[in-house]
C-alpha cells in the first residue's frame, strides 16, 4: 500500500481488509490522488469509506452542530489532562445520549473518570457511560500527540436508545450520497464496496444484526456494503 497518512476512519477500514486476508500490499490508498476511491485492491476492487453517524436528514447535516460549546468545553477539560502516558494518545469520541441538564455538574466527572483510565496499568479501547448523558468512547490512537486525551468527534443520539429504523434511512443516505460521489468514475474499476465505521449502532445484537441485513437497502452500484465496529476494527458485516 502507499505510505499515505489515513484518517481514523480509513485505518479501522484497513485493519478490517486485512482481517479479511487481503495482502496489505495488495491495498492502494487512494489510487487517484485526493479523490474517489479511498482503497483500491488487486486493482479491481475500489472502497469508497464513511463514518456512520446520527444525521438529521432534513436538514442532511449533522445533529452535533447544536452541541459544538459543550464540545468545546469538554476539549478544554481534555487539554488539561497532560501530556501522554507511557508513549500513548487517546481519541475521546462524544456520544450524547441524552439531554445533559448542566455542563458543571458534567465536567469533574470527564476529568475524573479519565484521570482513573489513564492511571491503569492495561488501556484498551472502551467505552465510558456517564448517567448524564455522555458516553466516551476511548479509542487509541495510532500516533502520539501533544496531550494524552484529543476530541475524535462527537455524535449526538437519540434518547431513548437507536432504532434500526434509524440504521437504515443513516445508510441510505450514505450509499446515496457516495453513490453521487463515485458516479464519473464507476466504469473505471469492475467491483465496488461501501465500508461503513459504524459509530451508531455497533452494539447491535445478532438478532438485530439479522434484522437490518433482511431490510430492502439501494446497493446504488455497491457489491457489498459493510458495517466496522469502531473500537474492533476485526468485527464487521455485511448488509
Amino acid at each position: 500500500m502507499k505510505n499515505q497518512k489515513l484518517d481514523e476512519s480509513e485505518k479501522k477500514v484497513l485493519e478490517h481488509l486485512v482481517q479479511l486476508g487481503y495482502a496489505e500490499a495488495d491495498i492502494i490508498h487512494e489510487p487517484d490522488g485526493n479523490t474517489t476511491p479511498d482503497f483500491l485492491i488487486n486493482g479491481e476492487i475500489a472502497i469508497e469509506v464513511r463514518r456512520l453517524s446520527q444525521i438529521d436528514l432534513k436538514l442532511k447535516k449533522g445533529l452535533e452542530e447544536l452541541t459544538i460549546p459543550r464540545v468545546q468545553s469538554i476539549e478544554k477539560i481534555l487539554a488539561k489532562l497532560g501530556c501522554p502516558v507511557k508513549g500513548e494518545s487517546w481519541f475521546v469520541h462524544l456520544n450524547f445520549t441524552g439531554r445533559i441538564k448542566s455542563m458543571k455538574t458534567l465536567r469533574p466527572k470527564i476529568k475524573s473518570v479519565l484521570e482513573i483510565f489513564s492511571k491503569n496499568p492495561i488501556r484498551k479501547n472502551e467505552c465510558i457511560y456517564l448517567k448524564e448523558g455522555l458516553e466516551l468512547e476511548v479509542l487509541r490512537s495510532s500516533e502520539v500527540h501533544e496531550t494524552m486525551f484529543i476530541v475524535g468527534g462527537y455524535d449526538c443520539i437519540r434518547s431513548g436508545g437507536w432504532l434500526l429504523a434509524d440504521m437504515e434511512a443513516y445508510i441510505r443516505y450514505c450509499v446515496d450520497e457516495k453513490s453521487k460521489k463515485t458516479a464519473h468514475v464507476r466504469n473505471k474499476y469492475p467491483h465496488w464496496w461501501l465500508a461503513l465505521v459504524d459509530h451508531v449502532g455497533y452494539t447491535l445484537d445478532d438478532a438485530s444484526r439479522t434484522t437490518l441485513k433482511k431490510q430492502t437497502i439501494p446497493r446504488e452500484g455497491f457489491e457489498k456494503i459493510i458495517l466496522i465496529n469502531p473500537l474492533d476494527s476485526t468485527k464487521g458485516f455485511e448488509i
